[in-house]
């Protein structure tokens, strides 16, 4: 019986493991990210924003995979279906933005 449950919990941990690998690396913003049009409570609010309404609905994505310019065509697209206000927007807009790829 021991035997049993040390193998459910060890599976358990191994699929805990698995998905957290499989998670996007976001980013903490620092004093680097900061800038004149984002303080740093603006990007970790904006941070808790992406988390809190964007993976209700699908995984996360790296901040860095698009650009600023994809990020806003994304988020004008999904701002509807997540329910969020504008100020919202903008709160997670400046935190994907503030370390995305730079595409020209």
């Amino acid at each position: 019986m021991k035997k049993s449950k040390s193998i459910i919990l060890i599976s358990a941990a191994l699929v805990v493991l698995t998905i957290a690998a499989c998670s996007p690396k976001l980013y903490e913003p620092t004093s680097v990210n900061v800038s004149s049009d984002a303080t740093m409570e603006q990007l970790k609010e904006g941070k808790s924003l992406y988390i809190a309404n964007c993976n209700r609905c699908h995984s996360l994505f790296n901040p860095k995979r698009f650009s600023r310019e994809e990020w806003t065509k994304n988020l004008n697209k999904m701002q509807p279906k997540a329910k969020i206000s504008e100020m919202q927007k903008a709160a997670i807009y400046s935190y994907l933005t503030h370390n995305a790829n730079r595409k020209k």
